[in-house]
């Protein structure tokens, strides 16, 4: 759920208990109790999806970087049990293969890892039978074999997840719709509560704002491009300095761009900032931007 979402959820809660305590007032009014049920019930639903969202998301994750973090562990043990059994017998092609050290398994994407473990695996099978003595055993390599297949299925698991996740997206946009709906109704009707009962009135009216408890701001989106080609240049480092204080260094913040030459900042206090482009290869270039409250820049 985005932040917008629970806050209206929060707002929903609070309104359905307000209401809830005070049934009895709400009985007399035509048609309220009906709006009411309906009301609870689409924002129970909209609980659930959340519940299930959060579960499946965080379950999957789990169970593919603990296979991950297994994979790592075996193929490194292996691959450095090999390496030496390879080098003890001047084996140089063996050696290479299976030359890999723990920050390249870590670094490595998902589908280059698993390629990886498979590449070690092969090679440390082809000789397992003479380095029993160097630690390497048909069981242990038929545990590398396990955890590789287990990993690979889970590796879209995520990807999955993220399909599902926009289907519950999707749903729950309708649901907020519809709870939308309802709540207007439910507005008109508590109206003809405000003479008779203004303090309940004007509790249901507080309950009922959506308090902005996470709100994000972007003060300035930016795109760094080639300027023959248009084209975006990714690792270009943009370092903003606010103008007044630049002679002591004063360096406020420092932003990398992605492959495609985007960077974004969600907020800088108000001021007249230097930004100094820098990348390898490229001149230097210094720009003034202009900050103030309540803009964002683009």
């Amino acid at each position: 759920m985005t932040d917008r979402q629970e806050n209206h959820l929060s707002m929903q809660q609070a309104t359905s208990i307000v209401l809830r305590d005070n049934n009895a007032i709400l009985t007399g009014v035509p048609g309220a109790i009906a709006k009411i049920t309906e009301f609870n019930a689409i924002k129970d639903e909209i609980q659930q999806i959340r519940e299930l969202q959060e579960k499946s998301q965080k379950g999957r994750r789990e169970i593919k970087d603990g296979l991950r973090k297994t994979t790592e562990e075996l193929t490194l043990s292996i691959a450095l049990k090999t390496g030496v059994y390879a080098k003890m017998n001047d084996l140089p092609m063996l050696a290479n293969e299976v030359n890999y050290t723990k920050s390249k398994l870590q670094r490595a994407q998902d589908t280059i890892l698993r390629d990886i473990a498979e590449v070690v695996y092969n090679s440390a099978s082809e000789h397992v039978a003479d380095m029993a003595d160097y630690g390497v055993t048909p069981v242990l390599l038929t545990k590398l074999r396990d955890v590789i297949d287990a990993y690979n299925e889970a590796i879209p698991e995520p990807r999955i997840g993220t399909t599902e996740t926009k289907k519950a997206t999707d749903k729950l946009k309708e649901l907020f719709a519809a709870s939308d709906a309802c709540l207007k109704k439910l507005d008109l009707l508590m109206i003809l509560l405000k003479d008779t009962n203004p303090e309940f009135y004007g509790q249901y009216l507080d309950v009922r704002k959506v308090i902005e408890t996470n709100p994000k701001i972007l003060a300035l989106v930016a795109k760094i491009t080639h300027r023959s080609t248009g084209e975006g240049i990714g690792g270009v480092k943009v370092s903003f300095s606010l103008k007044k204080s630049v002679e002591q260094g004063g360096v406020v913040i420092e932003k990398v761009t992605t492959d495609k030459g985007l960077f974004n900042i969600k907020s800088l206090p108000d001021g007249e900032y230097y930004a100094v482009v820098r990348k390898t290869g490229f001149m230097e270039k210094v720009l003034t931007v202009n900050v103030a409250m309540g803009t964002r820049i683009g």
